[in-house]
């Protein structure tokens, strides 16, 4: 909210442009499955298997290239450190493997998602090892029934194999359409019409798009069932660090999984006696690898107190090369010059015991896009 309004046009051009060459479309929801109200935030109910649906937060799983090796590894959210493999600050919860990788030791926090006709022989190798299956072959193989099953259905298939879908499985609901957002809605209402309760996970590809459009449709397909608590998990392809990134923005943009400093910011006006957008990229650069911390950057004194809700500080103009600075809604340090008032804010949570230094290898996904 900081930027320019005029900075917004090309980015509502591109969500222009992704609908532009759009037919009508034929499918139509039934009447019975419009009955999630989306004016309030609800997850939807699921049985929590392994670490997914329940009461765990979104998982983001990524496909895992050819040659899986410890160099590999690390485009995930991983670093070796010595023997051990320790997560970065965002990190994939789970790879899928569709060829056996050369990993010499596997992270702690990394679950592996395999093919069936391999799964007998890694799953001795590796605890973590999980089964993805179709509804063909759910149906003719032979799965250990402590098995943790990645079922892979299309919203088509589902009204057709409901009864057959075990309770215990994670649904991976996939989509080779170019705007699938209303189909796959459509499909997890149809499992709650049905009272099923098994986490979904939304696998899309977005392959053919560049960088850009990969972020505007991403945004509208996944942000969507994200905000309505439609979904349990998150597998994009192609996968690699914008897309790790990009999804752990969108994750926590809809506050589904948070996992840097939330930012809260006015859009300036004339009161505002102090450059807001240098001020909060500056404010960004030296705190956004605090987990779970809320900053509010205000330009002035008359709304930005009511303004910073619930936000643990506060970096709020006060007059003209000045400001003052909150901890939660009461001020702590008042009328202070703008020269060194970040290092005042920095201190200010080191003192409350919420400071942590940055790791080396910290990304501040904030700088690849604006979701």
């Amino acid at each position: 909210m900081t930027e320019e309004p005029e900075r917004e046009i090309p980015v509502a051009r591109q969500i222009v442009k992704r609908y532009e060459n759009r037919s009508s479309s034929t499918y139509k929801s039934e009447d019975k499955l419009l009955e999630w109200d989306t004016s309030e935030f609800k997850r939807r109910k699921t049985v929590a298997v392994d670490n997914i649906g329940g009461a765990h937060q979104p998982v983001v799983i990524q496909s895992a290239p050819e040659i899986l090796n410890n160099s590999a590894l690390k485009q995930f959210g991983f670093r070796e450190v010595g023997e051990r493999w320790l997560p970065r600050n965002i990190h994939a919860d789970y790879l899928y493997c569709a060829v056996d990788g050369g990993a010499d030791t596997w992270p702690e926090d990394l679950g592996l998602i395999i093919k069936p006709e391999r799964f007998a022989t890694v799953c001795t190798k590796n605890a973590a090892a999980t089964v993805l299956l179709t509804m063909q072959e759910y149906r003719s193989v032979e799965i250990p029934n402590d098995a943790v099953i990645f079922l892979q259905i299309t919203p088509d298939e589902i009204p057709a194999c409901i009864e057959e879908i075990p309770a215990e499985a994670i649904l991976v609901l996939s989509s080779q359409e170019q705007y699938p957002l209303h189909r796959l809605r459509s499909a997890i209402l149809e499992l709650i019409h049905h009272n099923s309760r098994n986490p979904v996970v939304i696998k899309l590809d977005y392959h053919q798009l560049t960088d850009s459009e990969f972020l505007i449709a991403a945004s509208i397909d996944l942000g969507a069932l994200l905000l309505e608590g439609l979904c349990d998990g998150v597998w994009v392809d192609p996968p690699g660090e914008f897309a790790l990134e990009l999804i752990f923005s969108l994750l926590q943009a809809t506050r589904t999984r948070i996992t840097k400093t939330d930012f809260i910011s006015c859009p300036s006006c004339g009161r505002t006696l102090f450059d807001l957008q240098e001020t909060s990229a500056y404010i960004r650069a030296r705190t956004a690898h605090l987990k779970g911390l809320k900053i509010a950057i205000m330009g002035c004194i008359v709304n930005g107190p009511g303004e910073m809700a619930d936000a643990d500080y506060g970096y709020v103009g006060s007059g003209r090369g000045r400001i003052s600075l909150y901890r939660g809604k009461t001020i702590v340090k008042k009328n202070i010059k703008t020269e060194g008032a970040v290092d005042e804010l920095v201190e200010l949570i080191r003192q409350d015991g919420n400071w942590k230094e940055p790791e080396n290898n910290f990304v501040n996904s904030d700088n690849r896009g604006a979701v």
